[in-house]
């Protein structure tokens, strides 16, 4: 630069020199103004280069137009209830295998709606009639078989209640009992938890207490085995137990089956593979065959596909895609929003390749809406508090009561995290704490990532302590309801949530004791700080404030009105924008962390999506093989170590609600499939391996994810891997701790 005089007025104007950083600048120096070079003076090579360097951005954005072409009939969705299929004790169903002889891996996802008892399923003899025809035609030798046909879809739920018919060779005169249509349907898979159960489950174990099953077994056709079923009146089909050998079917495979519910939706993954079938079948065709072993029906969801050599793959491969999203991650080069949504989409491509694409609508009924409405809610309400200085106010008191010492404050904090943690979840938990934190370290001139990490690991251990304060402990609790209530939480879990807490903070304390312990520098001088913070604004305090309150008493409220406190928190953010400031929405939504919303929604997508290439069954399957395999007098205590660390590895490297979700039916099966193992023993030690697991890692919990992106926002960036050197220690430690504490179940007096 130098200095010009022009008209009476110093300029600092700039040079050839200043301005050669530029491309022309030199050329705008000069006191010849010429224009902007043509496109022809542009050099070629650099060009050719980018292009070059460029080509795979090309190439994928064709790809986003060449695959939804090429792929159009695997992404058509089907329509609404087009897979769904009716069965009954006395009108079993079949699907025919797409082609003959043994499957190479022949693969279901099945979804079964709460079984219905006889009474409800039903209730007339008129209602009976459909399935009399069925017998009658069963005894003549037809079989109720839907065959795949592409484009055929049910027309509604109440027309499955009469399966079509088919002949079952050229020589049979039986006639078709279909659907007035005359449409043969289509037909995918349906869905329960795995048990034994009719005719074809004469081998296997049969559940204790009488539970509703839905058995599936591959079998081949065999009208010598045929049985005159005719004779049944209609009266007695409402409680008749019809076994598909009264069609002429004998099974050719060992039968997998669901344990159904009388009041939820149950779920299960189902295999068949050419090694496991009989080799009588020879290439004859083969059917899967749902039977109800028991009085009863259920409405089911039935999507199954032959999968050949990627079917024993695909377990595998989506794990592949899950470390890697992990690695993206701990690189620090790419945005962790970023690589879980590189994740969601190799999970998708997965599914593309086992013809298993979900519709947009079930993607988003993949999205976990109580933590993201919950997270929504919250974040507009603590921005709001946060405007009003009400934390730095509290920091100041918290100050003022630890004297000086380091140590004392985050004691008292870490104190009053895990007793809040414990009523409130722990995401609100740390919304709430996590800004007087980050005002208490600033005013000590430290770095508040020590004392937020901290608390969040703290918040995840306090949360197991009761039934409301962890995502996982309510899942636990909502499904064994039967079995265990909310007092039952509070009396087995908080006595060894208090003993892991103890050793968790002193560990915290000693990792580091550089920034946690020792006096806090200028002690005098914050408390001269902090006696000037002062209330800005009490009018929107006392708004906020009374908006807070309400949403808090409603969240401890749960065990009353069982409401989702995602409602109350998306009412008062509603309620407290419209009384603060009607007209404006930029200033409350600027609160909102967009990217971790979006971070969540990728991740729970990528994790559904993994869960139905059967990644956590193969997970939780390994599990419970290893409980099955413990002898008798030790059984009790295998239970326990290997659910609860197997639940504590697991959950550090996926998110723990859909892990938890998966095991909970195992461990039902488990403690019912006379094994001699107490489903609330089973229960305390995956509710302590699935909470206190998520400290392990970056992404394990909720409230640690939450975490990084407030330090993030506060200009201290926290990595996975400074989260692992940390978190790893303490969950085993927290563990162990709970692992010890967990023999009194084992070694009862």
């Amino acid at each position: 630069m130098e200095r010009r005089e022009v008209a009476g007025v110093t300029l600092d104007v700039a040079t050839a020199k200043d301005l050669s950083y530029i491309p022309g600048g030199s050329d705008v120096a000069s006191s010849e103004l010429r224009s902007s070079p043509s496109a022809s003076t542009i050099p070629r090579e650099p060009l050719a280069r980018a292009a070059v360097r460029s080509a795979w951005v090309l190439l994928l954005a064709a790809a986003v137009v060449v695959i939804p072409v090429v792929a159009r009939a695997r992404l058509a969705a089907p329509e609404p209830l087009g897979h769904v299929r009716w069965v009954s004790s006395a009108q079993p169903f079949a699907l025919a295998l797409p082609q003959p002889g043994p499957p190479r891996y022949f693969y279901a996802v099945m979804t079964a709606a709460p079984w219905l008892p006889p009474q409800s399923a039903n209730g007339t003899a008129a209602a009976a009639q459909p399935h009399r025809r069925l017998l009658q035609a069963g005894a003549a030798g037809a079989l109720a078989v839907d065959r795949p046909a592409a484009g055929d879809h049910l027309r509604s739920l109440r027309t499955q209640r009469r399966l079509p018919l088919a002949v079952p060779d050229a020589g049979s005169n039986s006639s078709s009992n279909g659907s007035s249509d005359g449409s043969s349907g289509s037909i995918s898979i349906i869905g329960g938890i795995v048990a034994g159960g009719g005719e074809a489950a004469a081998g296997g174990e049969a559940a204790a207490g009488g539970e509703p099953r839905l058995v599936a077994t591959l079998m081949r056709r065999d009208p010598s085995a045929a049985a005159d079923a005719a004779a049944l009146k209609p009266a007695e089909l409402a409680d008749a137990v019809v076994p598909p050998r009264a069609f002429g079917l004998v099974p050719v495979s060992a039968p997998q089956a669901c344990v159904l519910k009388a009041d939820s939706a149950t779920k299960c993954l189902l295999s068949f593979e050419g090694g496991g079938v009989d080799p009588s079948a020879g290439d004859q065709q083969l059917y899967l065959v749902f039977e109800l072993p028991q009085p009863g029906a259920v409405a089911v969801d039935l999507r199954a596909r032959e999968l050949g050599v990627f079917g024993r793959a695909k377990a595998w491969l989506a794990l592949c895609v899950l470390v890697l999203m992990l690695g993206g991650i701990a690189s620090e080069r790419v945005h962790r929003m970023w690589c879980a949504f590189i994740a969601a989409f190799s999970m998708m491509a997965l599914l593309l390749w086992a013809d298993m694409v979900p519709s947009l609508g079930m993607m988003t009924e993949w999205l976990d809406e109580s933590t993201l409405g919950l997270l929504f809610g919250m974040m507009i309400i603590v921005g709001q508090l946060q405007k009003t200085g009400l934390f730095e106010v509290a920091c100041a008191a918290a100050l003022r009561v630890c004297r000086g010492r380091l140590w004392l404050l985050t004691v008292l904090i870490l104190t009053i995290t895990g007793v809040v943690s414990a009523f409130l979840d722990n995401v609100t938990c740390m919304l709430l704490m996590g800004p007087v934190s980050i005002s208490i370290m600033t005013t000590c001139r430290k770095s508040p990532q020590a004392l937020l990490v901290a608390q969040a690991i703290i918040s995840n251990v306090g949360g197991t302590a009761t039934m409301v304060g962890d995502p996982p402990n309510i899942i636990i609790g909502n499904a064994l309801a039967r079995h265990i209530g909310f007092i039952d939480f509070i009396e087995h879990l908080t006595p060894g949530v208090l003993l892991a807490a103890v050793p968790a903070v002193l560990l915290l304390l000693w990792m580091w004791r550089g920034t946690l312990t020792g006096p806090i520098p200028l002690y005098e001088d914050c408390l001269a700080l902090t006696a000037r913070y002062r209330i800005r604004d009490w009018g929107l305090l006392i708004k906020a404030g009374a908006v807070t309150t309400a949403v808090v008493v409603a969240f401890l409220l749960h065990p009353v009105h069982h409401l989702d406190p995602a409602v109350f928190a998306i009412l008062g953010a509603t309620l407290l924008c419209i009384v603060v400031a009607p007209m404006e929405v930029e200033g409350p939504m600027a609160s909102v962390e967009l990217d971790l919303l979006l971070f969540f929604a990728a991740q729970f997508v990528m994790v559904e999506a993994a869960a139905e290439l059967g990644l956590i069954d193969m997970m939780g399957g390994a599990l419970a093989a290893a409980v099955r395999a413990a002898p008798d007098n030790v059984r009790t205590l295998v239970a326990i170590e290997v659910i609860l660390w197997g639940s504590a590895f697991i959950s550090g490297v996926l998110d723990n609600i859909p892990y938890t979700i998966t095991m909970v039916p195992i461990v039902e099966f488990l403690a019912s499939a006379g094994l001699g193992l107490d489903i609330r023993t089973l229960a305390w030690a995956l509710a302590f391996g699935a909470c206190f697991g998520g400290n392990a890692t970056l992404i394990g919990a909720s409230a640690n994810i939450v975490t990084a992106g407030m330090l993030d926002r506060a200009g201290h960036h926290f990595t996975f891997v400074q989260w692992l050197r940390v978190g790893v220690p303490v969950t085993i430690v927290t563990v162990a701790v709970a692992n010890v504490y967990l023999l009194r179940y084992a070694f009862p007096k």
